[in-house]
């Protein structure tokens, strides 16, 4: 026998914030056969941020965030796959898992309770950067970057976000795992300085090698102008307390 798959459990806030208790997606006890396949956690809030109450933990296959705001889920999660896309400029996405953990791709899912449950796709993780608007990954197990990373700023004159990956593993990115917190570029009219690159930091602080497939980009945004000055570069810190690079 097989145990029974995990569902769907969607948390929509349309005007404000979220505060998590448990939530859990866990599949079926495999009970002397095969367990069930764990599901998906989606999140989405507009005009709030989204936090956990201390102790609590998210579980299941994999999870979707979707928001204007700040996302805090600094506990003891335990997910398989993470996406993100934070829309509001500033605003930063901080997440941390009890073991391994991928930031890929989670596929739209839900709708047996109306069109509000399916939420779209989302792929790796994204902020619209600001010195505010970083990226924090923590793992306590490998950390693979499957899909892309971007803390790239729409706003002109402005600062990528910095992007900390940080396990107590090995860490691998793919071809597709792309790191990017490059500037954005000078605004037209003036003299102006375009946006720096933002700090890059991948730290392993436990065993296990650093392998990095992709491009790891911290680039200062370009000038427009002659009177203009392009962004400066940012720090990329590659760091492994036991391993190799």
């Amino acid at each position: 026998d097989t145990g029974g798959l995990g569902g769907t459990v969607t948390v929509r806030n349309d005007s404000g914030a979220i505060v998590l208790h448990n939530l859990s997606s866990a599949g079926g006890a495999a009970g002397g056969g095969t367990a069930g396949a764990k599901g998906t956690l989606q999140l989405k809030s507009v005009g709030g941020t989204i936090t956990q109450t201390g102790g609590t933990t998210l579980a299941g296959d994999s999870l979707k965030v979707v928001s204007d705001s700040d996302v805090t889920l600094n506990n003891a999660n335990a997910l398989s796959t993470i996406a993100a896309s934070i829309t509001g400029a500033g605003k930063f996405f901080k997440y941390t898992d009890t073991d391994g953990v991928t930031v890929g791709t989670v596929a739209a899912v839900g709708g047996g309770g109306g069109a509000l449950q399916n939420l779209a796709a989302v792929t790796g993780i994204g902020t619209l950067g600001g010195a505010s608007g970083v990226v924090n990954v923590t793992a306590g197990g490998l950390l693979t970057i499957d899909q892309a990373i971007s803390t790239t700023p729409t706003a002109l004159n402005t600062v990528g976000g910095a992007i900390t990956l940080t396990s107590s593993g090995a860490i691998t990115t793919s071809a597709t795992g792309t790191l990017t917190s490059t500037g954005s570029a000078s605004t037209v009219g003036g003299t102006d300085t375009a946006g720096a690159g933002g700090e890059i930091l991948i730290h392993s602080t436990g065993a296990g090698d650093i392998t990095l497939g992709a491009a790891v980009t911290a680039n200062g945004g370009a000038s427009v102008e002659a009177a203009d000055t392009g962004g400066l570069g940012g720090t990329v810190t590659v760091r492994n307390d036991s391993g190799a690079i």
